[in-house]
């Protein structure tokens, strides 16, 4: 399978570009509000197409469908 990670490795720092589903932008944060609706019996299919809405809109609907690939134990993205 393809990776989608496009980091550059050099001098000790690292570098992920925006575009890369592993980008934090700095506004996002753990906290942060997606949809407004909370997910019940009644509503699912429109909190589910709100709720893929929001990842697309941050680039993240890979981590939820399998598309984005684990890196490596050795890669320089890992913290450690």
């Amino acid at each position: 399978m393809v990776s989608y990670v496009m980091a550059v490795q050099g001098a000790r720092s690292l570098t992920i570009e925006p575009n890369d589903p592993l980008f934090n932008h700095p506004s996002d944060y753990l906290s942060q509000i997606l949809i407004a609706n909370v997910l019940n019996d009644e509503g699912f299919d429109y909190w589910k197409r709100t709720f893929f809405n929001a990842l697309s809109s941050k680039n993240k609907v890979g981590f939820i469908d399998g598309s984005i690939d684990q890196p490596a134990n050795d890669s320089p993205l890992l913290p450690y």
